[in-house]
């Protein structure tokens, strides 16, 4: 008899599945025949190289922690993996909510302090993203002859870069300053101390929030490559500066609360940034589409073993529950 756990993972698979015929017959007509031309080695690189990048995130995790980390590098990989499922998974963008109760969970703190710690994640992903997508971006428009654009793209990436660079010691003193003017008691003044408190830890190891940047760098640069990799298996031949671009512009139309999770807006934003790297718009739906499902497939085969089961506490916690009704 097949155990909840297996059950819940033959449902995962039903659903990919499912989707992957939606985007088969939803498909304009010869959108598949150039993706007959690929090359799977390199659809198979690709999705190495996305669960790489949760790799890099468990890193990035661990110097966040501090120097004596709650989770072990195996299980921070499985959180990182794990969260990323959620957020392509889950209906109208409740896979925040659900990655944050997984922090939760993983992390053994308060809600408060798991937000925190899930918003800082969260804004070294958004960064480091924009930042390479913005180059990409730059690149792009100077082969197309736009110049200035390409360069108020590029001086954007910078100044995005300098902000974050300087966020745990100016942050934590304006957060300080605002959780001050609110009473002690109230739960926005608990919050904001919780994030200054993070900030400021962060602020007094610098060594370790430059090893964030540099791995939040990593992990978006892994999943550039990976992506890259897997267009050019399909048959899209698509330049890192598009692929980078394109991350960055599935990942704004990603915000769009959508039924299906991420599909849908992520494919539009992919399929219109890429046809800026001269793909056309059906081919790029289409490659987009599968490549969706690899990065979903990836970060699923690293995290779901961690969604599918409960920490032993919690587990022991259930049986004398049971035991003591």
């Amino acid at each position: 008899m097949l155990s909840r756990r297996n059950l819940a993972g033959v449902a995962v698979l039903l659903v990919l599945g499912a989707l992957f015929l939606s985007i088969v017959r939803r498909a304009p007509e010869g959108s598949f025949s150039r993706l007959m031309t690929g090359d799977p080695r390199l659809v198979g690189a690709g999705f190495l190289l996305f669960v790489a990048a949760c790799g890099a995130r468990a890193f990035r995790l661990r110097l966040l922690l501090g120097p004596d980390p709650t989770v072990g590098f195996a299980r921070a990989a499985s959180l990182s993996g794990g969260a990323s499922f959620l957020l392509h998974v889950v209906p109208f963008r409740g896979g925040d909510f659900g990655a944050w109760a997984l922090y939760r969970r993983e992390l053994g703190t308060s809600w408060t302090r798991a937000g925190s710690f899930y918003a800082l994640v969260k804004l070294l992903d958004v960064w480091s993203t924009t930042a390479l997508g913005l180059l990409g971006g730059s690149i792009l428009l100077a082969r197309h002859g736009k110049e200035g654009l390409a360069g108020a793209l590029a001086a954007s990436a910078a100044a995005v870069t300098f902000c974050v660079a300087l966020l745990p010691g100016a942050g934590a003193r304006r957060l300080g300053r605002l959780a001050s003017r609110l009473a002690d008691g109230s739960r926005a003044g608990h919050t904001l101390r919780e994030m200054a408190a993070g900030l400021q830890a962060a602020h007094l190891r610098p060594w370790a929030w430059a090893g964030a940047l540099g791995t939040a760098l990593l992990y978006a640069g892994l999943q550039v490559a990976g992506l890259t990799a897997a267009f050019r298996g399909l048959g899209a031949p698509v330049s890192p500066a598009g692929a980078a671009f394109a991350t960055l512009s599935a990942v704004v139309m990603s915000w769009v609360p959508s039924p299906a999770g991420t599909f849908g807006p992520a494919e539009a934003g992919l399929a219109a940034a890429l046809a800026l790297d001269g793909v056309s718009v059906p081919l790029g739906a289409a490659a987009g589409a599968l490549a969706h499902l690899l990065v979903v497939a990836a970060v699923g085969a690293v995290g779901l073993p961690l969604l599918l089961t409960r920490r032993p506490a919690a587990r022991e916690n259930g049986r004398a529950k049971r035991r003591n009704p």
